[in-house]
């Protein structure tokens, strides 16, 4: 069996503790749906997906969200695990790879930027800057 390499990383997500995912989550490191699916063969997707929503977006405990369905914190916690599993599966929750910065030199008065037909439009020696801390071009087209 061939494992895609991205596959064993995403995999990974649903072997986290709840906390942690929801710590990923609301950091930014890992992916959350806008709208958030409906497994229907899970048990009880009516509040399976509500709980999750609660969970991860308004940051609701699973003791908390036991009582307003009427279930043990047990349960919630393996309501959520399964979506987990199921999200992560299908790559609706995946891991957001660290931005690697960019330093862009600081030119004095080089002008204002300009919006010119819907795109932003900036001065040569900025751009002339801009090209040299690339390191791919010694001059700039203007």
């Amino acid at each position: 069996m061939i494992r895609q390499a991205g596959a064993s990383t995403e995999r990974s997500i649903a072997r986290e503790r709840l906390a942690g995912i929801r710590l990923a989550v609301r950091t930014g490191r890992v992916s959350f749906p806008a709208q958030i699916p409906v497994f229907a063969k899970q048990h009880r997707p009516d509040v399976q997906w509500r709980a999750v929503a609660l969970y991860f977006v308004q940051g609701w405990s699973c003791g908390h969200l036991a009582r307003r369905y009427g279930v043990t914190a047990g349960r919630i916690r393996q309501m959520i695990h399964k979506w987990i599993e199921r999200a992560t599966e299908l790559g609706y929750l995946q891991r957001i790879p660290p931005q690697t910065s960019v330093a862009i030199p600081v030119v004095q008065n080089a002008g204002a930027l300009t919006m010119q037909g819907g795109s932003l439009s900036l001065p040569a020696p900025v751009l002339q800057a801009l090209l040299l801390a690339d390191g791919k071009s010694n001059s700039a087209h203007t």
